[in-house]
């Protein structure tokens, strides 16, 4: 080992200086900035798992709040369905209400029309039965070839008229 040391010229004493300098060196790098280091690496580590679970938290929310959202939105188009089927019934019930009021006038239409109809008919009745009257007069005078005054003219008009 002597031949070692002399060929590579390695002096014992510079080597155990060298070795207390590296531990001294070793330890205070230890200490100061490692430690530390090691602190603050320690420290991002659970804020990082601390976010992650956070994050984890903040998506089963997420989800929860998804499904909760969906529920929501199949209650409310079940609630418009009632509404539009109950609006529909609404509409055939007052469609139904709407022609009975409808056929009501069409009926009230019809009476009206045929009362004034045989208001109508009574009326050209009786001017048909005058003037049929007033005929039979004058074919009576031609026949008799006299002239009837107007006071029998009417008495005979009356007798016919209530003949028929």
């Amino acid at each position: 080992m002597d031949s070692l040391i002399e060929i590579f010229h390695i002096d014992w004493r510079l080597l155990l200086a060298q070795i207390i300098n590296f531990g001294v060196a070793f330890s205070a790098l230890y200490f100061f900035a490692l430690k530390p280091l090691q602190k603050v690496m320690a420290e991002r580590s659970n804020k990082i798992a601390k976010s992650l679970d956070q994050s984890k938290e903040i998506e089963k929310r997420l989800t929860e709040a998804n499904e909760e959202y969906r529920r929501e939105i199949f209650k409310a188009k079940a609630e418009a369905a009632g509404i539009v089927e109950k609006a529909a019934l609404v509409g055939e019930e007052k469609k139904k209400e709407m022609l009975a009021q409808a056929k009501q006038e069409i009926e009230t239409l019809v009476e009206r029309q045929k009362a004034e109809m045989e208001n109508e008919k009574n009326r050209i009745s009786g001017e048909i039965k005058k003037e049929v009257a007033g005929l039979v007069a004058e074919s009576v005078e031609k026949i008799l070839e006299k002239e009837i005054d107007e006071k029998k003219n009417e008495e005979i008009i009356k007798e016919i008229l209530a003949k028929k």
